[in-house]
């Protein structure tokens, strides 16, 4: 598992970004609007790379991202979740990722994700994540 990214939340998010490239030299991926987030701006250190800072002004939007190599991994979290005290808010099947999402003792929202393989779908879909494996695969490429 490795950090995957960070998502903080402002008034301005083009001015937090514009600071981020000026501070820590990261490079400007996109600027997008989504219903959930509202304005927000995907930020990384490499221009080839995914994000790894995101600057939205959706203040409900502020979480901290863990990357998990396998589908496995990811679902063994989810089901081990709430035995160690994360509250799971809910999953997403957001197409390039599964994900699902938890609430730490501090109130700090955190989500935990594997890369499907597929392209980003711009959307959310409500996934179960206690499914078999076999089942959640049929939902990516082969």
């Amino acid at each position: 598992m490795k950090l995957g990214h960070v998502a903080l939340t402002a008034s301005d998010p083009g001015l937090v970004a514009d600071f981020y490239q000026r501070f820590l030299g990261l490079h400007r991926l996109a600027e997008v609007v989504t219903e959930e987030t509202g304005p927000m701006v995907l930020l990384s250190t490499g221009t080839a790379r995914a994000p790894e800072l995101l600057v939205m002004s959706n203040p409900e939007g502020m979480h901290v991202a863990f990357k998990v190599d396998t589908l496995g991994e990811l679902r063994e979290l989810y089901r081990v979740a709430p035995e160690q005290g994360a509250r799971i808010l809910f999953s997403f099947d957001h197409g390039s990722t599964f994900s699902f999402y938890v609430r730490d003792p501090a109130g700090n929202a955190c989500e935990v994700y594997w890369e499907t393989g597929r392209r980003p779908s711009g959307g959310n879909r409500p996934i179960d994540l206690s499914k078999s494996e076999e089942e959640l695969l049929e939902l990516t490429p082969s």
